[in-house]
């Protein structure tokens, strides 16, 4: 709907099965790894302002896509803001503790505290189709924006899982995640799979998986919303220990502190944390391609694991440039 609401007070679910306000729904046919998105007809389209108020005792158990506080968020003039949300979300995909799906407006100076978990976890990095899970929102299309958002808590999932976002095609900026994340394919601690623009973000906590995982992204990619921006990662500090981990026969492939894989400008990022994996892996990032740039990044010379300061390139779309120095602990 669209109507605009106010929360004038703290409110306590008490841990009730929460019907997410909005719809979006998807069909998954005879496919294990395919799905088509049916009914994303009925948005919220309004203004709801928490007035920092809270939401506490958010529970959803459930075998069916978008949930949330929110189902699904859209519009131009369409925001969540000044709201904390504490509670436990469990679904197929589009899965957050604040909303499974924004795809047009703003989520801003919000707080998710919990876990989120896609209900199928598998070590299978190619089962995909439970996907897009993250603190705040499943996933963010390309006219969204979550600013100034916060995270805590833990988000598991097969692909394209974060901890403020699981896919992000518009902007993430401004954000605190500190969560344990594990997510076989495309995950990070801010952001699973970064198609957008995603930049002054800090990271804390954890990221485990096997394919394209990193401290603050799993993947950065130029799709059509982003390819005029500017940068696709910047001014971004992750304080996270990654770990890739082998997925049946498959060894780990594609870890970086910061990115685990990139074809897009990463600029003025840090990472401190361990960086440990198979293949391909880096202190900022495991592998670039497609002509992308690392400009003014840095990592801690005592930080563990066995990560080279190098990344791995694709010599079919060769690197424009590569700027990564390592630094002491005092010039933290």
């Amino acid at each position: 709907g669209s109507a605009n609401a106010v929360l004038t007070a703290n409110i306590d679910l008490g841990g009730k099965e929460w019907i997410p306000i909005g719809v979006f729904s998807v069909d998954f046919g005879n496919r294990e790894n395919k799905y088509t998105v049916i009914d994303e007809s009925k948005p919220y389209s309004g203004v709801f302002d928490g007035q920092s108020h809270s939401i506490e005792g958010l529970y959803i158990s459930s075998d069916a896509a978008g949930k949330g506080l929110f189902a699904y968020i859209s519009g131009d003039a369409a925001a969540v803001q000044n709201l904390s949300v504490q509670g436990s979300v469990t679904a197929l995909c589009y899965t957050g503790l604040l909303a499974g799906e924004i795809k047009a407006g703003s989520i801003i100076n919000c707080r998710a505290s919990g876990d989120v978990l896609v209900n199928d976890y598998s070590e299978n990095p190619y089962i995909s189709a439970r996907l897009r899970a993250g603190g705040i929102v499943g996933s963010a299309g390309p006219s969204a924006l979550v600013s100034n958002c916060s995270a805590f808590g833990s988000m598991k999932g097969s692909e394209l899982i974060g901890g403020i976002a699981g896919g992000n095609e518009g902007i993430v900026t401004g954000c605190l995640a500190s969560c344990d994340v594990a997510g076989m394919a495309q995950s990070g601690v801010v952001v699973g799979g970064n198609y957008g623009e995603l930049k002054n973000c800090v990271a804390y906590g954890s990221v485990t998986g096997n394919d394209r995982i990193g401290g603050i992204c799993g993947t950065a990619y130029l799709w059509e919303s982003s390819e005029n921006a500017e940068y696709c990662v910047a001014n971004c500090f992750s304080h996270v220990n990654v770990l890739g981990i082998t997925a049946g026969t498959e060894s780990s492939n594609q870890i970086g502190g910061v990115v685990g894989k990139s074809s897009t400008t990463i600029r003025h990022c840090v990472a401190d944390g361990s960086v440990s994996g198979d293949e391909s892996v880096g202190r900022i990032i495991g592998k670039m391609w497609g002509g992308g740039s690392i400009t003014n990044c840095g990592w801690l010379k005592t930080s563990g694991g066995n990560a080279s300061q190098d990344c791995v390139y694709d010599t079919r779309n060769p690197v424009t440039s590569s700027d990564i120095t390592s630094f002491d602990q005092a010039a933290l």
